[in-house]
């Protein structure tokens, strides 16, 4: 959650100061708060926080909220004044994060309407009524304005962590996405993998850090496909017959973005018309290409052989998807026909 409210605050960097404050009943003690002029983000990042914040320089940046702070806060009452600066302080020290200063709403009452702002929590917390009859409002007009004038002002630290975290959240987004994409190529896209061998995979290759994103190698354990097998000796009949083919021991190398891999792997074969054999198999994107040695007692199919195979299990996934895809296609064009002719 705390990283959805940074999120959030980075978005906001790029609206008007104004907009925050846009609805008149967002108020403390009675006072809106779009109409308080003290700790304006256009004035501080022109002003004070203009160079800490270019330099990125997390302490420069609270520096210069300090002397904001203590700038506009002339006629705060001095208990209220002394009260904030503690609370700053230990967010200079560490004692408090970024995301403590934060104004959020408490309900007070069976009506959802009767609520209060608090900063902080538990017995640091600083209430921030809306009402200007409430107890910490009626001491004086100086009380109500520090209040109101102090919402500003975590609204302000707020604006300026979030600009300080900007360039780390969009390198951050990137890499995310940069990783869903590389996970979705090696998932679904890539080499398939039965269930047995996700779980060596799992056990062997995969790195226990996501951020990582998944392995450049993955392992084929009892791996079965389809293939073509045909005898190349010079004393043996020649002709083709399907077979299925197992890789009992291989590995796979995916390229840089996981769109391709190669591999080579222990191959045996079992052709539905000869004897078993084994040897050896190069792997790229779906298809393979190896030779098999078999020993038939009739000398027919005695010797090597080479043998053609299909991942049908991946390729027949791909063309499902595609599927998908197209349907998808068909039932936005039909839908958005519906819309046009319904006239909404």
């Amino acid at each position: 959650m705390a990283n959805f409210r940074i999120l959030l605050a980075a978005v906001l960097l790029w609206l008007p100061a104004s907009v925050l404050y846009a609805e008149p009943s967002v108020m403390v003690c009675g006072i809106e708060l779009d109409k308080v002029t003290a700790f304006s983000w256009d004035d501080f990042t022109s002003g004070r926080g203009l160079q800490p914040l270019k330099d990125g320089n997390k302490q420069d940046v609270y520096a210069a909220l300090e002397r904001e702070l203590l700038g506009a806060s002339i006629d705060w009452p001095e208990s209220f004044l002394k009260e904030v600066i503690i609370r700053f302080e230990d967010l200079v020290q560490g004692k408090l994060v970024p995301t403590d200063w934060e104004l959020r709403e408490d309900e007070r009452g069976v009506d959802s309407l009767i609520y209060q702002w608090y900063v902080f929590h538990g017995d640091t917390r600083i209430w921030l009524p809306v009402e200007s009859d409430e107890n910490e409002c009626k001491d004086s007009a100086e009380m109500r304005q520090a209040r109101a004038e102090f919402a500003v002002f975590v609204n302000l630290l707020e604006l300026s962590t979030a600009k300080l975290v900007q360039d780390s959240v969009v390198v951050l987004s990137k890499r995310l996405a940069m990783i869903e994409q590389e996970y979705d190529g090696y998932l679904f896209e890539g080499y398939p993998m039965f269930p047995w061998e996700a779980a060596v995979n799992s056990w062997f290759l995969t790195d226990n850090h996501i951020a990582n994103g998944p392995p450049r190698w993955q392992l084929a354990v009892l791996h079965p496909s389809a293939g073509v097998i045909g005898q190349v000796a010079s004393n043996t009949d020649g002709d083709i017959g399907a077979s299925l083919l197992i890789e009992p021991i291989g590995v796979v190398r995916y390229t840089r973005n996981y769109k391709h891999w190669y591999g080579l792997s222990v191959m045996a074969s079992f052709p539905f018309d000869r004897e078993p054999g084994i040897g050896v198999a190069i792997t790229y994107d779906q298809f393979k290409l190896g030779v098999t040695w078999h020993d038939d007692p009739d000398g027919r199919y005695d010797g090597a052989a080479v043998v053609l195979g299909i991942e049908l299990y991946q390729f027949v996934g791909r063309q499902h998807k595609k599927y998908d895809g197209y349907k998808k296609r068909v039932e936005d064009i039909f839908e958005k026909g519906s819309t046009a002719v319904s006239g909404n």
